[in-house]
């Protein structure tokens, strides 16, 4: 990860440090720099599509100079608005989905909100600096995720869902055709896997990543807090005692008694567990991100066995009202001058301009972010070739856009998430009664949010937890 940080910093030419300020040369003394600060994963290679991009863009607008930084995702946040504070905040700041609300609130070194709508700053012009206004045309559900009231906050940049993969030969082995798509089925499926003489000693295997228990939630259309789920105003009370995620809960508990579901370790952040057990086959099927396939699909040409992606199971006793998209988006500073706001728009659409849009899904399996990026890669066969990047994209256009499907804005998310794996875990391995302990959780899940809301949602002297980031795993 550091090479890459470098690798980043050197192609663009300049000296940055940790707080995003630039080493003025003769290169950039008279152009608008745009400092963009990125999210950075522990994934090979992550930001080199975005480095390319910044390079591209700087060529095309000679009056530019886009400086990206890439910065730690758990991070960020934090250093950011330190760096608000002193006036030395970036021009565009990349948040990970999960910190909609820290970025809402904020603040500059006067204590008003430092970001602008995108929306509204782009307007009804069709271009910006001659780059098309692909707002428009964005995939819905990323659209409406980082939409408040009516308002896109900010310009989504990456998504990404869950898919449930499987080892095709185990179910033929065990007449199963199909890859499970309600939990029902899986079940029945590990029923009859458990029959086969020499099948996997388990069936199905998760990280207790609280990705899962959301998306359970959110695809019974039931909402994680108040407030329109935080979308129709500041969340202050949170849901952890639902009948949605009762059931989840209890139905996660059954597979387990009954030696169906592997559980690796709590908090499993480096899902090594569960690709270990999937490429030993100890299990026939695992749930994980969609961008994973082509990593489950290599797993399976060294086993000797063949693999295959299906939507994540739901609860087919309720009707289903999507899955949960999360990922990345880029929020814009406000009090630019004008020529400066410009370019920061312009270069976001330019991320996100069809040629971008898809070699920025090749690189790496995370969804279009535009419906015409996906009408590209289909003309083009690539959805035949990668079927599972399909089945992601059918899956997130099935969400409803109801403020439960879309998930929560809230407050010390991190806080929050914790309190709900933590009481997975009890279920799983301390044999915790499931209501019992989600009432718990609920308790201690309320007690991060309204501490949250009491020490972060002003603009004053702000706690370290106010900018703490769940680890996207």
């Amino acid at each position: 990860m550091r090479r890459l940080r470098a690798l980043a910093v050197a192609s663009l030419a300049i000296a940055t440090t940790l707080t995003g300020s630039t080493q003025v040369t003769a290169d950039t003394r008279d152009k608008i720099t745009i400092n963009v600060w990125l999210n950075d994963y522990p994934i090979p290679g992550y930001l080199a599509a975005r480095v390319k991009a910044a390079e591209d863009f700087n060529r095309l607008y000679p009056r530019y100079h886009v400086n990206v930084v890439p910065y730690d995702y758990t991070k960020l946040p934090a250093d950011l608005s330190k760096a608000a504070k002193e006036g030395k905040h970036p021009t565009i700041a990349n948040y990970y989905s999960n910190a909609v609300q820290v970025a809402l609130d904020t603040g500059d070194r006067r204590g008003k909100p430092l970001f602008k709508s995108v929306e509204k700053a782009i307007g009804k012009r069709d271009h910006v600096l001659g780059q098309q206004n692909v707002l428009p045309d964005l995939v819905p559900a990323y659209r409406s995720y980082y939409t408040r009231r009516g308002d896109l906050t900010s310009m989504p940049t990456t998504a990404m869902t869950s898919l449930l993969f499987a080892n095709t030969t185990v179910l033929a082995a065990a007449g199963i055709t199909e890859v499970p798509r309600t939990w029902a089925a899986l079940e029945a499926a590990c029923d009859a896997i458990a029959k086969l003489p020499d099948g996997p000693p388990h069936c199905a295997t998760w990280a207790n990543h609280n990705w899962f228990p959301q998306q359970a939630v959110l695809q019974q259309d039931a909402p994680l807090a108040n407030h329109g789920n935080g979308r129709f105003g500041r969340a202050t009370r949170v849901d952890l005692d639902s009948a949605a995620l009762r059931s989840y809960v209890s139905w996660l508990d059954g597979l387990h008694d009954k030696g169906h579901f592997l559980y690796t370790t709590n908090a499993d952040q480096t899902w090594e567990g569960v690709f270990q057990a999937f490429g030993s086959q100890q299990v026939a099927f695992a749930l994980s991100s969609a961008n994973t396939a082509g990593l489950f699909a290599s797993m399976g040409q060294q086993g000797g066995f063949q693999t295959a992606a299906g939507r994540m199971p739901y609860n087919d006793a309720v009707p289903l009202s999507g899955n949960l998209v999360t990922g990345d988006s880029l929020w814009l500073a406000d009090g630019l001058d004008k020529a400066t706001e410009d370019g920061a728009l312009a270069f976001m659409l330019f991320l996100n301009n069809p040629d971008n849009a898809v070699a920025w899904h090749k690189s790496n399996h995370y969804l279009p972010m535009t419906r015409t990026a996906v009408r590209r890669l289909e003309a083009e066969g690539w959805f035949t070739a990668n079927p599972a990047d399909r089945i992601a994209i059918d899956q997130v256009n099935a969400n409803t856009g109801t403020p439960a499907a879309l998930g929560p804005v809230l407050g010390d998310f991190h806080g929050v998430q914790t309190a709900l794996t933590s009481a997975v875990h009890d279920v799983l391995v301390g044999g915790a009664d499931p209501a019992t302990r989600l009432r718990q959780a609920d308790h201690e899940a309320q007690r991060h949010l309204s501490t949250y809301n009491a020490w972060c949602a002003s603009g004053g002297q702000r706690h370290a937890n106010c900018f703490r980031i769940y680890p996207l795993g």
